[in-house]
C-alpha cells in the first residue's frame, strides 16, 4: 500500500510540474495548447496503470487532497484555453474577411 501511495505522489508531482509549465505560458495561446497537448498525452500514459492502483488501496488523505487542487486547475486551464483558442479563431476569420 505504501508503494501504491508513492506511486500515486509522484504522479501527482508530475502533474503539478505540467500544470505550471502550462500556467507560465497562459497568455501565450499556441504555447498553451502545446503544453495542454503534453499533459494529455502524460495522463494517458501514465493513468490506467495507476488506476489500477487506486482501486487496490485508497488514496491517502494528503493525495486526495492535492488530487482535488489538480482537478481544479485543469479545469481553470481547460476554460482558459477554450475562451483563448476561440479569441484567436475569431481574429484569424477576421483578418481573412479583411484581405
Amino acid at each position: 500500500m505504501i508503494a501504491d501511495n508513492e506511486s500515486i505522489k509522484k504522479f501527482i508531482e508530475a502533474c503539478q510540474k505540467h500544470l505550471d509549465r502550462a500556467e507560465n505560458v497562459i497568455n501565450e495561446p499556441q504555447q498553451l495548447i502545446t503544453e495542454l497537448e503534453n499533459f494529455d498525452e502524460f495522463v494517458k500514459g501514465t493513468w490506467p496503470s495507476l488506476a489500477e492502483k487506486i482501486n487496490e488501496s485508497a488514496m491517502t488523505p494528503p493525495n486526495m487532497s492535492e488530487a482535488k487542487k489538480i482537478f481544479q486547475r485543469i479545469k481553470k486551464l481547460e476554460l482558459i484555453a477554450k475562451s483563448r483558442t476561440k479569441i484567436l479563431d475569431g481574429m484569424a476569420a477576421y483578418m481573412e474577411r479583411a484581405k
